[in-house]
């Protein structure tokens, strides 16, 4: 399900918004003291160039990029208590597990299972890791969350959530993975971004 606010977005305007994804978040850090104290523009910057660069050159996600996109995580979005796990993270197993998705014709299904199966790491911020191997499998976001239907972070969710990003993506004319960035810009671009208070929660999100 896509709600009708993101469903009667025309292509020129979902593009505008990508175009204006780096002021959204801007404005999202500039808005919210802890973002502001989390350097949430320079994080941001790092998750959608040299970080994901780096993983897909590598092949896999290693141990400090999985503590700094945590960081980048739970400062884009909700504080949760999820860094803990990853500096606990054993590095191999992390790589074991991650370098699946970035093996290609590796399907979705096979891509997170390792992952999720990882003490710390569900649904959201398995989808992290997934989003710099494939342009396909985008970041499991509370804006495009609330944007498509209920905010639960569920691997079922999830599935959910990726096939209403590439229907919008499909009609917008971009990746899944810009779609949701086009949610974010529309929900943080103006007014109050909801994502700054604690809320719910559905094991490791």
């Amino acid at each position: 399900m896509v709600v009708m606010a993101a469903t009667s977005l025309s292509a020129s305007v979902a593009k505008n918004l990508l175009a204006a994804y780096p002021a959204a978040v801007s404005a999202a850090e500039a808005r919210d003291a802890r973002r502001k104290k989390g350097k949430l523009v320079s994080l941001d910057k790092w998750w959608r160039g040299e970080g994901r660069d780096a993983a897909r050159e590598r092949g896999h996600v290693t141990k400090e990029a999985l503590i700094k996109l945590v960081t980048w995580k739970i400062t884009r979005g909700k504080m949760r208590p999820l860094l803990g796990y990853a500096r606990d993270m054993d590095a191999r197993a992390l790589e074991a597990a991650s370098k699946h998705a970035f093996v290609e014709g590796t399907t979705f299904d096979d891509a997170i299972k390792p992952l999720i199966a990882l003490r710390g790491i569900g649904p959201a911020t398995a989808s992290a890791i997934l989003s710099w191997a494939s342009d396909d499998w985008p970041f499991m976001s509370d804006e495009a969350l609330l944007a498509t239907g209920e905010r639960t972070y569920t691997l079922k969710r999830l599935e959910a959530l990726h096939a209403s990003l590439g229907e919008l993506a499909g009609k917008w004319g971009m990746s899944a993975s810009d779609a949701e960035k086009v949610l974010y810009a529309l929900a943080n671009g103006d007014g109050d971004a909801d994502g700054g208070a604690e809320g719910e929660t559905e094991g490791a999100p």
